[in-house]
């Protein structure tokens, strides 16, 4: 009787450990999103890398889905725009560059299969659901060059604000970076790879130097400014972005 019950109970074990080690990774609708960004400081113009791993209530990754995007929005804004991700090994990964700084809200989208309309899916830590994305910048010669464009995203056709902020690279007790005054710098428009045109730059109080640019074409794009420093040092700071087409 022991023998007999011994060999009755081994295809019962085997099934519960092969659960164990193969668990069903099933959409039991409640739903939870890890988000993992590679730059915990994100600054416009430089790609930041995103990963999305979507898990049941039980813990385990789930992956089968219509579509998964990552919604992002300025705060206090009603347009959402969305970054599609793509299905990777552990979960969904897709990369974004930012044009804007400010402060934006984020959200994790599934579109399941025989739906057309997606869902929210909750972030598992809250604070994930809010990113500040600042300037970007360089820092040559003790200065620190930041710049933003206006609009961020340009189409073929616009006029472009583009804005310098020319700031000592040291901060003063307050904790902030004094505005470099007095300064004559040219801004450098580049397209399709090669300089188009200079424009003498407009000075600010604040340290600020802009100039506007109409941006003919679409594609690789460019923006220099160049300035001698008190010593009479000649420097110069390039930012790269892309001219969308119009529409």
């Amino acid at each position: 009787m022991i023998r007999i019950r011994s060999v009755a109970l081994l295809p019962l074990i085997a099934v519960l450990a092969a659960c164990e080690s193969n668990p069903v990774l099933v959409d039991d609708g409640n739903l939870t999103a890890e988000l993992t960004l590679s730059e915990s400081h994100v600054h416009t113009l430089s790609s930041l890398d995103m990963e999305v791993v979507i898990r049941n209530s039980d813990g385990y990754a789930v992956d089968d889905f219509e579509a998964v995007t990552l919604d992002q929005k300025i705060a206090g804004d009603d347009t959402w725009r969305s970054i599609v991700l793509e299905a990777s090994e552990h979960g969904f990964v897709g990369d974004y560059v930012f044009a804007s700084t400010g402060d934006y809200d984020l959200r994790v989208m599934v579109t399941r299969h025989g739906t057309t309309e997606p869902t929210e899916v909750p972030l598992m830590h809250s604070e994930m659901g809010h990113l500040s994305v600042a300037r970007a910048h360089f820092e040559i010669d003790g200065h620190r060059i930041e710049f933003e464009s206006f609009p961020g995203h340009m189409h073929e056709g616009q006029e472009v604000e583009l804005k310098f902020w020319i700031l000592e690279m040291e901060a003063n007790e307050a904790g902030v970076r004094p505005p470099v005054l007095g300064l004559d710098p040219t801004i450098v428009c580049h397209e399709g790879g090669s300089p188009v045109e200079s424009h003498p730059a407009h000075g600010h109080d604040d340290g600020v130097y802009e100039a506007t640019h109409h941006f003919a074409e679409p594609g690789a794009a460019a923006a220099t400014i160049r300035f001698e420093d008190g010593h009479g040092s000649l420097i110069e700071a390039s930012f790269d972005f892309d001219v969308a087409h119009g529409h």
